[in-house]
């Protein structure tokens, strides 16, 4: 019961909600943990189910969660080398925000993959 709540279409809306409220919260508070709110939302929008669920779309949400990883792996480090050589003033260095940037990268890759590209 409580597995199948977890997975649901409606996770999405609270996935929504949690984003909207953290996208100012991580901006806006300094404190640690700001960015949970909006990390905890990435995630529940990651999972949540689609209307019609089946193979094509469990594939795509794993593969897009495996490119969205390595992309983010390679702007970490491409981050950090820009930020020894001073060539920028910021760095990816909390483990929350490398997480924020895998979630946001995996969604936007799937829901271009599976509602932009017809495979």
């Amino acid at each position: 019961m409580i597995a199948t709540l977890l997975t649901s279409h409606f996770l999405k809306y609270a996935g929504f909600a949690l984003v909207a409220v953290g996208i100012p919260t991580l901006f806006l508070d300094n404190t640690i943990g700001a960015e949970v709110p909006l990390l905890m939302g990435l995630f529940f929008i990651f999972i949540s189910k689609e209307k019609m669920e089946d193979e094509r779309s469990y594939s795509l949400r794993f593969s897009s969660m495996t490119l969205a990883f390595l992309l983010a792996f390679i702007v970490a480090h491409l981050t950090g080398y820009l930020f020894t050589k001073g060539l920028i003033t910021w760095q990816l260095e909390m483990i929350n925000h490398f997480s924020i940037l895998v979630f946001a990268l995996a969604i936007a890759i799937f829901y271009a993959r599976i509602y932009l590209i017809k495979e």
